[in-house]
């Protein structure tokens, strides 16, 4: 007697096919006039899928510093968003009321603070100056809130208030500019001055921008004492 022994063959894997591919297929049904039943929770479906264009850029990589709110990564130059540090050639007053170059010493700190680690922004606009608007990190930390706590930038509510809770640390600690005197940037910048200096006319910001330079390493520690 012989046997004939049946082997059942696999059934073959199908790849699932996402909610996306569904709704793309029912849409090419609906156009040829061929109905297709959806699940009842496909808007639950497609609700829950990551969304391609909600990250936004970034961009990543060893940054010069050009002042302290505003840093160049491979050519593009990045203004840091939500903060506003002082211009280059600002000067402010210590504890003692004698001036210090409040702008170049941030924007030395600011350098240092990097100390030629790798620098990554995410890229949230563009200002009318064609420079990028970002947030930045270093080390995994806030370039932002680094500024604003020690001092070396404030909070530029006029356009965010995320960095209002670090510059109110930075004022009870009388940290940098705050162990003193000083004119906010965006007064500076309309050529405002402390009393012991002379008023000046206001200097476009693209000016001031295209005038930064980083300046000699000098001291970062902050204001001097006497």
């Amino acid at each position: 007697m012989s046997y004939v022994i049946a082997y059942a063959a696999k059934p073959r894997k199908r790849k699932p096919r996402g909610p996306s591919t569904l709704v793309i297929a029912a849409i090419t049904l609906a156009v040829a006039g061929i109905g297709l039943i959806l699940p009842e929770n496909v808007g639950e479906i497609l609700a829950a899928q990551p969304d391609a264009g909600s990250r936004l850029p970034q961009v990543a990589g060893n940054a010069s510093v050009i002042d302290a709110d505003t840093i160049d990564i491979h050519g593009e130059r990045i203004r840091l968003a939500g903060v506003d540090a002082p211009e280059s050639r600002q000067q402010c007053l210590n504890a003692s009321g004698k001036l210090w170059r409040c702008g170049q010493i941030a924007a030395n700190a600011l350098h240092v603070w990097i100390n030629n680690n790798p620098v990554t922004c995410s890229i949230e606009g563009e200002d009318k100056y064609h420079r990028q608007i970002g947030t930045c990190s270093v080390r995994g930390a806030s370039m932002q809130t680094w500024l604003v706590t020690n001092g070396y930038a404030l909070a530029y509510r006029t356009y965010s208030t995320a960095y209002v809770p670090a510059e109110d640390k930075a004022r009870l600690a009388k940290a940098g500019v705050w162990s003193g005197e000083f004119i906010a940037p965006w007064d500076w910048r309309k050529g405002k001055r402390l009393a012991v200096e002379k008023p000046v006319r206001p200097k476009a910001p693209e000016k001031i921008a295209e005038a930064s330079a980083l300046p000699d390493e000098g001291s970062v520690s902050g204001p001097p004492e006497n």
